[in-house]
């Protein structure tokens, strides 16, 4: 064999070999995008053979219904769910339920195991929009809705984007002032997602003088967020059309590996305080009220339990018998860059301070929401090292002569890297 003829003979074994690398890398990562990408048309499909089919509502008290005359009939989630079962009338729906008012995307990804993907559901239609504030976005906002986007999606979820409109944006003359609805509309081209924009629909509708707001948002309700049925009908029309046009296009999702904002919210957990065992002196385990100032507020409906501190015991319904025992911290170990708290808050509830790392952040925290049973939703801190355990306390701050508590069901944290919570 002369010199050098071993290698020319290897060079083209080598270019295939190559070759062959390269595309089964392009498949790997082709594989990697439609693995759990689901169909519009195909949901459509099953629906008209009469499948058993589960849709989820996530979202806050528009989500829910608040000022419809009926939440359960008129509320855009019940109109859906009409419109649903009116156009695939052989099929068996299941519609979940899961709006809390006044939350936000944040607490809606720490929500997304329990309250939804653990119902299995076929398709969601999300919107915290309002509750985030749709003129305004901060990385921690934008990553927990991409983070709820994605991991629905990765379950062979659909879900459809929703942007549900106050007065206030109805009779905005700019909409690129809403910076959250261009980066969730970003989101939504990226993940390949119809949008229901319930902003724009009203927005042009009122704007060409085809739309009286009197009649959305009457003077005598004063209530300039929450409409009334006629409102629910243009959510619900927006919803559908979105829907629909997911459907009409054959509309496939996607999963790129990029992400359109950033991963602050990648990874989460929530962790129940009750299993911070032994607990500290001065707190036990109890069972969330069955009773609030709204129905999306009753804790029972979103808490599994919760731990309570208090300096007194509860003898009856508004009753409590003070004690002098000392409430000690409630310490742990987690790893993340943010964490939340997410409980009960009650007409007693006290203040509490948070101990991080030997050091206490200079701002006090109340369990009080309100005087009736409301939501404890308490973002602590965002701007964690994630790439390090931190030790963490919760130190109750209650007056000598009030009777007070804290009431908490989980510690949640989030992070790009590892996150964990431990006693």
């Amino acid at each position: 064999m002369p010199p050098g003829h071993e290698n020319t003979t290897q060079v083209p074994e080598l270019r295939a070999e190559n070759m062959n690398k390269i595309i089964a890398s392009l498949m790997i990562v082709s594989a990697a995008l439609s693995l759990h990408a689901a169909s519009f048309d195909a949901f459509s499909r099953k629906a008209q053979n009469g499948a058993r089919l589960t849709v989820a509502f996530l979202g806050g008290s528009l989500t829910w219904g608040a000022n419809a005359s009926d939440p359960l009939k008129t509320s855009y989630r019940a109109l859906v769910g009409k419109a649903l079962q009116e156009k695939y009338p052989k099929a068996h729906f299941t519609f979940v339920n899961a709006a809390i008012g006044g939350t936000g995307a944040q607490l809606g990804l720490f929500r997304l195991e329990r309250d939804v993907l653990s119902h299995k559901p076929d398709l969601m239609f999300l919107d915290f929009t309002l509750n985030d504030n749709l003129y305004k976005i901060s990385d921690a906002t934008l990553s927990a809705y991409e983070s709820i986007i994605r991991q629905t999606l990765e379950k062979g979820c659909l879900v459809v984007p929703v942007f549900l409109a106050a007065k206030t944006h109805v009779e905005e003359k700019d909409l690129n002032k809403m910076l959250r609805r261009t980066e969730n509309r970003k989101m939504a081209d990226h993940y390949n997602l119809p949008v229901a924009d319930a902003v724009l629909l009203m927005n042009t509708l009122y704007h060409n003088g085809k739309l009286d707001l009197n009649t959305i948002w009457p003077p005598d309700s004063f209530d300039n967020t929450h409409p009334v049925d006629a409102g629910y009908k243009l959510y619900a029309q927006a919803v559908m059309e979105a829907y629909n046009h997911g459907v009409n296009n054959k509309m496939q999702t996607r999963i790129p590996a990029q992400w359109t904002s950033n991963t602050s919210y990648r990874n989460v957990a929530r962790v129940k305080a009750s299993e911070l065992t032994p607990l500290p002196q001065g707190w036990e385990i109890s069972k969330p009220e069955t009773n609030a100032i709204a129905f999306d507020f009753v804790m029972s409906r979103w808490l599994d339990n919760i731990v309570r501190a208090a300096n007194n015991r509860r003898v009856g319904r508004d009753k409590y018998e003070m004690h002098d025992k000392p409430v000690e911290a409630l310490s742990f170990r987690m790893k993340g860059s943010s964490i939340m708290l997410f409980g009960e808050a009650k007409g007693t509830g006290g203040d509490f301070r948070v101990e991080i790392n030997g050091k206490l952040l200079p701002r006090t925290f109340s369990g009080r929401r309100g005087n009736g049973v409301m939501p404890l939703v308490l973002n602590i801190v965002d701007n964690l090292d994630g790439k390090v355990e931190h030790r963490v306390q919760i130190i109750p701050e209650f007056l000598l002569d009030k009777a007070q508590e804290l009431r908490i069901e989980s510690i949640c944290v989030a992070g790009s890297g590892e996150v964990y919570v431990k006693q």
